[in-house]
């Protein structure tokens, strides 16, 4: 089944009742996301001397932005620790990365009481089986496209972008439309980034 976002044209997979998933949408105030196959689409490149290279998607950057200038934050949640995370969370201003934790439902607590909200009011995006038990506990879970099937049918929303594709700047203008903050968010954006 296939959601259909009337203001922006955007279509996302549905999981549940229209109706649902627009009630779960208007909580959203924090969207959290994996990085492995979400933020990437998954490869390691490690070189002979043990250097490490990811590839990610630049406009997952304007994603995060328009989500800022709506008032929504954002922050990353990853089983695995990398260096290479560390350095795009900070040209990406994520204040809240949290690494190389596997069970990564037991940092909720944390990162709700860090960003003043309540499970209810997140948003999580992954793609792996250790995603599962976050996604069962957040107000909204969203599985990309190339996702395990698994998590796919636990998610409440799975993106048309497989992992790497520009996937957090998908959901962000999702969310942003239906919470009607879209045009808001990318008219201060222009404002205060592409016109000063």
């Amino acid at each position: 089944m296939v959601l259909l976002n009337r203001r922006l044209n955007t279509l996302m997979l549905l999981n549940r009742n229209s109706q649902i998933i627009e009630k779960k949408i208007k909580n959203i105030q924090f969207v959290l996301s994996d990085v492995d196959g979400v933020l990437t689409n998954g490869s390691l490149y490690v070189g002979s001397d043990g250097t490490e290279y990811k590839q990610f998607h630049v406009e997952d950057h304007s994603g995060i932005a328009l989500l800022k200038f709506a008032g929504i934050n954002v922050g990353l949640l990853s089983a695995r620790f990398s260096e290479s995370t560390s350095i795009r969370a900070k040209e990406m201003n994520v204040s809240t990365c949290i690494q190389g934790v596997l069970n990564k439902s037991k940092e909720l607590s944390g990162i709700c009481s860090s960003n003043n909200v309540s499970k209810k009011n997140i948003a999580y995006i992954g793609d792996g089986l250790v995603d599962i038990p976050v996604m069962e506990k957040v107000g909204l879970s969203i599985a990309v496209n190339n996702a395990d099937d698994l998590v796919k049918s636990t998610s409440d929303l799975v993106t048309l972008k497989n992992g790497g594709e520009g996937v957090l700047k998908e959901v962000a203008k999702f969310i942003l439309s239906e919470q009607n903050k879209y045009e808001s968010a990318f008219n201060k954006m222009r404002e205060r980034v592409y016109e000063s």
